[in-house]
């Protein structure tokens, strides 16, 4: 049996105040079926008292402990109550935090104080299931030597449940006094060891049940006894199969029926049951499936207020027949009795209440000597409950009266933006028997249900949105404008052009947006024009520049620029002279204009374009192409003259000039030009650029075993180098014949530095290796692994290519923050919150995949992910992972640690508590970069700052625009004890459970994100150290783009 040894005073409450549970218990979540172990009751660090709703959270002060359960190996429980008892999503509220109950031995209270906090596992029946005690760090199933109903009784009611009746706290509660005051060594027996018997068995809770409300000793509300006071369970799916079972747990022989009349007590007590589902033939209610706790009471219930109700059929008297009646407002109805042909003496009671026999045409509802009843223009007060009786005889009708619909729309507002999230939600607020909700547009059906959304609202959705309620006494509809706002969006693409001198050219900005767009047309910066057409007529040398547009209204903004060259092509004779001088601003005499047109343009163009990139040590050749009009040719380099080690090769016969550098330095790359003059001087150019990188991959043989995953290093072609790492570079690439099929595809090539050394050649192996494990398998959410060069001396890992980047520089890009280190083709658009939400959602599923396979990224931030065309987020960069099975704890890649993500287990070099659930660590930094769009996570904060205040328990503060619940969620990710953080699967269910119910619009308010709290995507917290070499090392990395593991 395990000891567990602390030092208590009596008055201490251990794992009270500091301990933090992710749902509100008051809810009790745990019957939920969807929810895991894990996310049910994790704890994570925190003070529970905090609020920042309108109602104030937190829990009310511990009662007394309960009476030991026998004298010897017994138990006491005892527990506390939620102070802001208001549903959440109605009231704004702060969920209540926390444990709600302990439990401790007390043989011998005055030796032994412990107190464990307690649960109850459940899954559909919140009555059945496994309690259990929180020790060693970990959930274990609560049992005694000697497991007694008196046990099963005790821990029932600590969960609010009570099975032998009411009891009252003075009787069941009460404090022993003989425990000590002092404060010594404990010795506690933990009540963990169960009889075999007892091991798998689960536990029963049962739960009391009454009539209330009615003039019926067997008919009115259905109350149960829950958290020590009565109250109601909501009709939301409430069946006469539920009605049995309740007639059946209060000893009755039938049920009747599941109405008993509109009169029924409110008398204010609460709602605390929910989606009772029985079958119809279960002994008792805690035997049914259904949901426990207030706060996940549905609005309905709420604003109706009568609760569910019961009729069972009298235990003294024959029901001879039951009829239900169904009645109209405003109607006349009779009723018939007919006790066995005697209705000389039948009697009628109308929910339980006796009617005197009164023929009197002046009353509304009467009755006769012969039995008949009636009722003149029939009200909503009438339903309910009428009994024919005689003696031991009894006849039913239930009476219910049809009450046409009311109805309520709800979800739309003035400002409805393209590309929003929106639902449209009809509440039926009255009608009997329950409407029938049909959803119309512009008076076409669209669909039977009570709401309709729209994950991203278009124009083509605007329109008049038609509820219709329908039911037995009417119909009615509501109606609701829907009007969507569009931002503009321009009209061309980015494409330089060509007029010629005197011609007209023309232009549209926008080709759509509402309301009223304004237009800006600028020329090299400068205003042109606020009209949507630009229009340049008879056009000349000075036209030529950079034109950009800008297109905006209160929705939003979009802009296009392209550059325009001015060209001549034309012959000017004698009369025109005057007029081109004018025009273009040039002294020329008509010799020379002539001369021009007679000789023609110069021209030049540079082959190949684009250049190759090139390393240290290559030639470079550019060759350029000239015409018969060009009489000389001249090269740049950056505007100014080509470096001397440069050749310079023109032969205008052959109509080309070549510049060969044979062995270029970095220093040679840039821009470089041709240009190509006329007998005039006309100049025509020609750029290219070029891009030289210090190492040069090698490509000399190696002799090892290959496989499957091999590639012959003549199929693959290197093109640019789009980013460098600590021991390899990476370089866009063409694949020739990729799975055997003709033709090249695009790939990114992850080439080993030699300067990185044989331990950076190892680590790339290890990747190579990593790649091969899970190149098999088509999980979408990880980069996937293409193949692998070994045979060389300097291997190549092959993968995917992913043209939309990475993903804080998308995110920073769509809220229309530059980043130079972006490299991605990603189209900048408007992101809500079911883009990050899924973001986040696709990410935990990648890392999921990983876990399964036993690998343990170490370097999982937002830069390590990557978008393909489909802007699908994928995990990649596994350079500091390794496989805990394969390689062991102690053959971990050694350098520099991205500290900002890093686990405070690793900071403290702990590397035997690396897990996976290091990994989640870094996952909840990653969501504060999503929910920040791009922001930089401790910002300003140097990185010996970072480890100094995170290893103490630090945890970043939630974002004005995030919801507590998300941030809820990054701080469990932050417990500084591993085992308290969720697993992926935990989090990636989590985020699929927010996009399927459609709550992922209460985490986050974009319309209250800040942006200039979020406008910086450098990172100066380093500035407070000195720039060690390492830095210097990080910097140089770090402006190489994305795939560098240095960039913040």
């Amino acid at each position: 049996m395990l000891k567990h040894v602390r030092q208590l005073d009596n008055e201490e409450m251990p794992n009270v105040r500091d301990v933090k549970y992710w749902f509100d218990l008051e809810n009790e979540l745990p019957n939920s079926p969807q929810m895991s172990d894990e996310e049910i009751l994790a704890p994570i660090v925190g003070d529970s008292t905090e609020s920042d709703g309108n109602f104030e959270g937190g829990w009310s002060e511990w009662n007394s402990w309960s009476i030991c359960t026998r004298p010897v190996d017994g138990i006491q429980t005892r527990e506390r109550e939620c102070t802001n008892p208001e549903p959440l999503y109605m009231y704004g509220g702060k969920q209540c935090t926390g444990n709600r109950a302990l439990l401790r031995e007390c043989s011998n209270t005055s030796s032994c104080l412990e107190g464990f906090p307690l649960r109850f596992k459940t899954e559909n029946n919140p009555s059945v299931g496994r309690m259990e005690i929180y020790a060693n760090n970990s959930w274990q199933k609560l049992c005694t030597s000697q497991w007694n109903e008196a046990d099963l009784n005790s821990t029932c009611m600590a969960m609010g449940y009570y099975n032998n009746g009411v009891y009252v706290n003075d009787t069941w509660y009460a404090e022993r006094v003989n425990a000590s005051k002092t404060s010594i060594n404990h010795n506690c027996t933990i009540p963990t060891t169960c009889e075999k018997n007892l091991t798998k068995k689960q536990q029963f809770c049962k739960v009391p049940v009454r009539l209330n409300g009615a003039n019926l000793e067997y008919g009115g509300r259905v109350e149960v006894f829950y958290k020590g006071k009565w109250a109601k369970i909501c009709r939301n799916k409430w069946d006469f199969d539920d009605v049995k079972v309740i007639c059946r747990q209060l000893g009755f022989e039938e049920a009747l029926a599941e109405f008993i009349g509109s009169d029924v007590k409110d008398e204010g007590i609460p709602f605390v049951v929910s989606n009772i589902s029985c079958k119809g033939d279960e002994p008792e209610l805690a035997s049914c499936a259904r949901i426990d706790g207030k706060v996940k009471i549905p609005p309905q219930c709420l604003s109706d207020g009568k609760g569910s109700q019961a009729l069972c059929q009298p235990k003294n008297k024959k029901v001879l027949d039951k009829k239900e009646l169904f009645f109209d407002i405003g109607s006349n109805e009779e009723l018939q009795c007919s006790i066995h042909n005697e209705t000389s003496y039948a009697r009628w009671k109308i929910n339980g209440r006796k009617l005197q026999i009164k023929n009197s045409t002046y009353q509304r509802i009467r009755t006769k000597e012969t039995g008949e009843l009636f009722i003149d223009k029939v009200q909503l007060s009438d339903a309910g409950l009428y009994e024919c009786y005689r003696l031991e005889y009894v006849q039913y009708y239930i009476v219910y009266v049809n009450v046409p619909p009311k109805v309520n729309i709800s979800g739309a507002s003035n400002l409805i933006k393209e590309g929003n999230s929106v639902k449209l939600t009809c509440e039926i607020v009255a009608g009997r028997p329950e409407p029938e909700i049909t959803w119309l547009k512009n008076n076409t059906l669209l669909q039977k249900s009570w709401s309709l959304l729209f994950p991203k609202i278009k124009k083509k959705d605007e329109g008049l949105y038609t509820c219709k309620a329908e039911n037995a006494a009417g119909i009615l509809t509501e109606y609701v404008e829907i009007s969507v706002k569009v931002p503009p969006r321009v009209k061309f693409e980015f494409n330089n052009v060509n007029i010629e001198v005197n011609s007209t050219f023309t232009k549209k900005c926008y080709r759509s947006g509402d309301p009223e767009i304004s237009v800006n047309w600028t020329k090299d910066g400068v205003l042109l024009s606020t009209n949507n057409t630009l229009i340049i007529k008879r056009a000349n040398f000075k036209d030529k520049g950079n034109y950009e547009c800008t297109a905006q209204n209160d929705y939003g903004k979009a802009n296009a620029s392209f550059w325009i060259d001015v060209t001549v092509l034309f012959r000017v004779e004698q009369k025109g002279l005057k007029r081109f001088q004018q025009d273009f601003g040039m002294q020329l005499s008509l010799a020379d204009i002539q001369a021009q047109t007679a000789f023609g343009k110069a021209s030049a163009q540079i082959v190949p374009d684009p250049y190759p990139t090139l390393t240290t040590e290559d030639a470079l050749t550019l060759t350029c192409q000239v015409n018969e009009d060009t009489i000389k040719v001249a090269w740049k380099k950056d505007g100014n003259s080509p470096s001397e080690r440069a050749k310079i090769y023109t032969q205008l016969d052959k109509k080309e000039s070549e510049l060969t550098i044979s062995k270029v330095l970095e220093e040679d790359g840039g821009k470089y030009s041709c240009e190509g003059r006329n007998k005039l001087g006309f100049v025509a150019r020609y750029f290219v650029k070029i891009t030289v990188k210090g190492e040069k991959v090698q490509m000399e043989p190696s002799n090892v075993e290959v496989d499957e995953w091999e590639i012959e290093v003549s199929r693959v072609l290197l093109q640019e180098v789009i980013g460098r790492g600590a021991f390899a570079a990476v370089w866009r690439a063409l694949l020739s014949s990729p799975n055997g099929r003709p033709g090249n595809r695009i790939v990114a090539a992850k080439c080993f530095t030699p300067t990185a050394g044989e331990e950076g050649r190892n680590c790339l192996m290890r990747e190579i290796d990593l790649g091969k494990l899970i190149g098999g398998n088509n999980q979408p959410n990880t980069v996937k692994f293409v193949g692998c060069v070994t045979t060389q001396i300097h291997p190549i890992l092959i993968m995917e290519y992913m043209p939309c980047g990475d993903l804080p520089g998308y995110l920073r890009k769509c809220r229309g923050v530059r980043d130079r280190y972006y490299l991605g083709d990603g189209r900048a658009q408007e992101l809500t919150n079911y883009d990050l939400v899924m973001f986040a959602k696709q990410i935990a599923a990648g890392m999921v995949f990983l876990g399964s396979r036993g690998i343990i990224h170490r370097d999982l931030a937002a830069r390590n992910i990557l978008l393909d065309n489909n802007y699908v987020c994928k995990v990649t960069d596994f350079g500091m992972a390794y496989q805990s099975f394969k390689y062991c704890y102690g053959n971990a890649k050694k350098g520099c640690l991205p500290i900002k993500w890093t686990a405070p287990e690793i900071l403290l070099g702990n590397l035997a508590g690396l897990s996976t659930l290091s990994d989640v660590w870094s996952y909840g930094i990653v969501l504060y970069e999503i929910v920040t769009i791009g922001g930089i996570p401790y910002d300003g904060w140097s990185e010996g700052r970072v480890v100094a205040e995170v290893t103490k328990g630090y945890q970043m503060p939630k974002p004005d625009h995030v919801d507590i619940k998300m941030h809820d969620m990054m701080k469990r990710c932050w417990n500084l004890n591993p085992d308290f953080r969720p697993p992926f699967e935990n989090l990636r269910q989590r985020m699929d459970k927010y996009l399927r119910e459609e709550t992922y619009v209460e985490l986050l308010n974009l319309g209250a994100y800040d942006k200039k709290k979020y406008s910086r995507v450098e990172d100066l917290g380093d500035k407070d150290a000195g720039p060690s070499d390492e830095v210097v090392k990080k910097a140089a990395a770090k402006r190489l783009g994305k795939w560098s593991s240095a960039r913040r």
